[in-house]
């Protein structure tokens, strides 16, 4: 049985031998020392670069560099499981997409805890600095990876049954339950933080259909979707190559243009999306029909997005409700409302 990895302390050599060789990377000699060359704690992981050396007789193309992530106890058990399950279970069945190389996934049901050991391609890939956004054709980028990743899931017979969960009408009624009491609370913390417009359309979407979420209820053009997909989310090719996308946690079957939504919507402002945003989803779409999506317009592309941007105002109550400051969504309320009113989205509100 694999062994649960807590501290970068239990990184010993005959353990890091023992992973490498289960990963086929390591078919003699073995690792004779191991070096962290970085570690840094962040809100729901640990993660720590490592530099790896070998015996004379090891190949030579044996990783130098790998990446470490040990999941925090701030992290649910739940999380940490969805981000072992696509190592495991989901990304083998899809090689060809722009991931990370994962040589060893393990996690603890008792103790809720996990670990990945993943390739560190920090040498060939990089990030803007937070909350600087990506230069345009590195956000051109992004949107092909995200296109490579739907398209290659959209509308497969394994979703629901080998690879994730479909949303049933109970979940579908437990999940709407939740967002009410969610709401009650954050509209109460935001006090006249919010305004009584904004407010009167929170509760005009719970008093409605909910079609946004609805949506998932019909297997019709669902895919794979990354549930996270933010700039910060993604490794940007220094020379060449491609976008990576990292952070597995909370991927799920759920309808394509929430990622989109979620990636542009909840993180721009009005003059950044004003130039970028139909360029990308224009991009997107035309990528989507180049990999075989069909019955897929123009128009149900961009009428997708709108609809997902009335699920990404309850992004920012999430984020409250699990304990995330301010300074994490107080920003991305405010982006994420002037979307939704420079693109009209309250006309899709039942009335």
């Amino acid at each position: 049985m694999a062994e649960l990895i807590t501290d970068v302390e239990q990184v010993t050599p005959a353990w890091l031998s023992e992973v490498l060789r289960r990963a086929g990377v390591l078919v003699r000699g073995h690792v004779r020392a191991v070096e962290v060359t970085l570690s840094r704690a962040l809100h729901v992981s640990h993660v720590c670069r490592l530099a790896v050396t070998y015996t004379d007789d090891a190949p030579l193309d044996a990783p130098a560099q790998l990446f470490l992530k040990l999941s925090a106890p701030a992290l649910q058990a739940h999380y940490s499981r969805k981000e072992i399950e696509f190592y495991e279970k989901v990304a083998p069945l899809a090689p060809e997409l722009p991931l990370l190389r994962c040589f060893d996934a393990v996690f603890d049901e008792a103790t809720g805890r996990a670990h990945l050991l993943l390739e560190d391609v920090t040498e060939t890939h990089g990030q803007p600095p937070a909350p600087m956004p990506p230069h345009d054709g590195e956000c051109e980028a992004v949107v092909d990876c995200l296109a490579e990743l739907h398209a290659r899931w959209w509308h497969d017979p394994r979703l629901g049954q080998e690879v994730g969960q479909l949303t049933t009408a109970a979940e579908f009624a437990e999940l709407r339950q939740l967002i009410e009491t969610k709401l009650a609370g954050f509209l109460d913390f935001l006090g006249d933080r919010l305004s009584a417009e904004r407010r009167a359309r929170y509760e005009q979407v719970l008093a409605g259909s909910m079609y946004p979420w609805r949506r998932m209820l019909t297997r019709e053009g669902l895919t794979l979707a990354h549930g996270d997909a933010h700039w910060w989310n993604f490794l940007y090719p220094r020379k060449e190559g491609r976008v990576l996308i990292f952070d597995w946690h909370q991927w799920h079957v759920d309808a394509p243009l929430k990622d989109l939504a979620f990636l542009i919507a909840l993180n721009w402002y009005p003059e950044r999306r004003a130039r970028l945003e139909e360029r990308l989803l224009r991009r997107y779409h035309a990528q989507l029909l180049a990999r075989g999506v069909e019955r897929f317009s123009w128009a149900d592309c961009w009428l997708g997005y709108r609809q997902q941007i009335i699920r990404e105002l309850f992004i920012p109550m999430w984020q409250w409700s699990s304990g995330m400051g301010p300074s994490v969504w107080w920003s991305g309320l405010e982006k994420v409302w002037l979307a939704f009113d420079d693109l009209n989205c309250a006309e899709l509100l039942d009335d």
